[in-house]
């Protein structure tokens, strides 16, 4: 595997570096003090990659799969924001489904929020599918995600690895509709209960 290691200065006086995959999306993320950094911060300017919303597990498993196969990464194009929401009651446990138009065809997704505080999410673009499944954490608009199994683990013959947690924010638009913000991606999409 082909890690980023673009280099960091930590607070403490050390460096660190990125073990993201290579051509990641969004900022790195420093593997000694665990913070966020731009290229800008190391002296580069940083590309802009924008995921398609809700693909962090779908595109990563694309990236790889590309490097598996010479293909080169998945470059996905931004997703439109979606329009402003309006506050109302929501209970957020249930199936959430989205369907978002991406350059490489619809990105089909559900995701499953259990009140035992487990999640299920499943990603579909074309012929390529990934499962993750885990546990949340629910904060005042926010739910954080944390991975404990994932698929695929292998593609092309290549071991594959995943995004092991990530956080959506969201807004209310009505008992059925939430618009969910991936800020590391910086995206938005709408997803409506299933």
């Amino acid at each position: 595997m082909n890690y980023c290691e673009t280099k960091h200065s930590c607070a403490d006086g050390k460096r660190g570096e990125c073990k993201h995959l290579r051509d990641h999306l969004g900022q790195h993320l420093c593997s000694q003090c665990l913070t966020f950094f731009t290229v800008e911060a190391a002296g580069r300017p940083e590309p802009v990659r924008n995921a398609p919303a809700g693909a962090q597990a779908l595109f990563l498993a694309a990236q790889q799969a590309g490097a598996a196969t010479g293909a080169g990464p998945a470059r996905p194009a931004a997703v439109r924001p979606a329009p402003p929401v309006q506050a109302g009651p929501l209970q957020i446990f249930g199936i959430w489904k989205s369907a978002v138009t991406t350059p490489y065809g619809t990105l089909y997704t559900e995701l499953i929020l259990q009140p035992d505080k487990k999640f299920s999410q499943n990603a579909v673009l074309n012929h390529m599918m990934t499962y993750d499944v885990g546990t949340v954490e629910l904060g005042d608009g926010y739910i954080h995600f944390v991975v404990k199994d994932h698929e695929p683990k292998m593609y092309n013959g290549t071991p594959m690895r995943w995004v092991e947690s990530w956080t959506y924010f969201y807004t209310v638009v009505d008992a059925n509709t939430i618009t969910v913000e991936d800020r590391l991606a910086n995206t938005h999409w709408n997803m409506q209960r299933g």
